[in-house]
């Protein structure tokens, strides 16, 4: 689970460097699709630079906080963590990244936010009924899973 926490960590940081004022228009889902004239609406610069200091921010604390949780806490919890604690930040990411988007509608990131919030409780749901105990019971005839 170690190099999974490194490996997303990486992740995170370079996507932080990979999107760029001149790729943005590739690579950025939304931005990619507007009209020029709502392009020019955007602060891209400013939006690019707050971008790479989240996944920065994101990769690092991620490593760090993972891996407490793995060596001083619980595997279990450092699993949990791995899987709710980005989907956390990327609401509140998408949720304060409106502010680079002037006079354009922010309809999209409420739906991106409530879509997150699904997730979060379909995963956490799914996490809850991983944790449950099972049971085996042995009769004479049969072994039966619960």
């Amino acid at each position: 689970m170690i190099y999974v926490l490194i490996g997303m960590s990486v992740l995170f940081v370079a996507i932080g460097f990979v999107v760029t004022e001149n790729n943005a228009k590739y690579l950025l889902s939304g931005y990619n699709t507007l009209p020029e004239a709502d392009r020019k609406k955007v602060d891209i610069k400013a939006y690019i630079a707050y971008f790479r200091k989240f996944h920065i921010f994101l990769g690092l604390s991620f490593l760090v906080l993972g891996a407490l949780l793995y060596y001083f806490i619980s595997r279990n919890w450092a699993g949990v963590f791995l899987v709710v604690y980005p989907v956390l930040a990327y609401i509140g990411f998408v949720a304060t990244s409106a502010k680079y988007s002037k006079g354009l509608s922010t309809k999209w990131n409420q739906v991106g936010i409530l879509i997150l919030i699904g997730t979060l409780v379909f995963v956490t749901v799914l996490l809850g009924y991983g944790f449950k105990e099972n049971t085996l019971t042995f009769d004479s005839q049969s072994i039966e899973f619960k």
